[in-house]
């Protein structure tokens, strides 16, 4: 075979160089498209009317009769309780019906998601009330606490987020731990709320809770609440029975 004459090599190699730039100029080409519509896609321009709205129009107030001001909840949510302790039962009975169940020192409603009980001691006003949740539902109360959702580990870092001063106290009744947890009501000073959580008593959370006049409420940390109670802040402490705890 005759060796390819020196002008066809140069004319081969040209066409190779000028083959391999338009290749690369094509590849650059299609790079620079698909960078500037993903760039678009990400960063759109949005439309007024597509624009989402601010934290504060998620939001809503809620009236709590006798609280000192309004309550901020998210919209849609609604909030118990609706009445508080020394409202008139008129006005109880307009909100949750003429529906009740009566017994001797307490009037109770039975709702979809709780059961609402306030102490009536005969004097025409509402007593201390507490509302418990129907399991496998929630219910949010004045507090933002969710029963029927939120443990008592939420509970204690929401207050502690919002520098809430609170007081938990175990009571042991009849083979039942009981934990109670208080502190002022987001309805106002003059009123305390109450959250209570109840194990049964065996080898594991007695030892878990400990001895002495020092308690111990760690094995609660997961426990679901859903029992609430509001009273009034005069007389409250003087009456607190149980023994101070910590979940440390």
């Amino acid at each position: 075979m005759s060796p390819v004459p020196i002008r066809l090599r140069q004319i081969f190699l040209l066409l190779l160089c000028v083959a391999g730039g338009l290749l690369l100029w094509v590849l650059m080409s299609r790079h620079r498209t698909r960078t500037s519509s993903g760039n678009g896609a990400s960063n759109p321009t949005p439309a007024p009317s597509k624009q989402l709205p601010v934290q504060t129009s998620a939001m809503r107030s809620v009236h709590v009769n006798g609280c000192d001001a309004d309550i901020q909840v998210p919209a849609g949510d609604s909030v118990e309780p609706r009445v508080v302790p020394g409202y008139g039962w008129a006005g109880a009975e307009a909100i949750y019906g003429s529906d009740f169940r009566k017994e001797s020192l307490a009037r109770s409603w039975k709702k979809d998601t709780y059961t609402i009980t306030i102490d009536d001691y005969n004097n025409g006003t509402t007593g201390p009330l507490t509302i418990e949740a129907v399991e496998g539902r929630t219910v949010e109360t004045i507090d933002g606490i969710s029963l029927g959702h939120d443990t008592f580990g939420s509970l204690v870092q929401i207050l502690s987020q919002h520098g809430i001063v609170f007081r938990e106290r175990l009571h042991d009744a009849d083979g039942m731990w009981l934990l109670s947890v208080s502190f002022q009501s987001a309805c106002g000073r003059g009123f305390v709320s109450e959250y209570d959580w109840t194990l049964t008593g065996n080898d594991l959370v007695n030892r878990s809770i400990g001895e002495g006049s020092r308690l111990n409420s760690r094995i609660f940390l997961k426990e679901i609440a859903s029992r609430y109670s509001l009273a009034p802040e005069a007389g409250y402490y003087d009456k607190l029975g149980g023994i101070p705890s910590t979940h440390d």
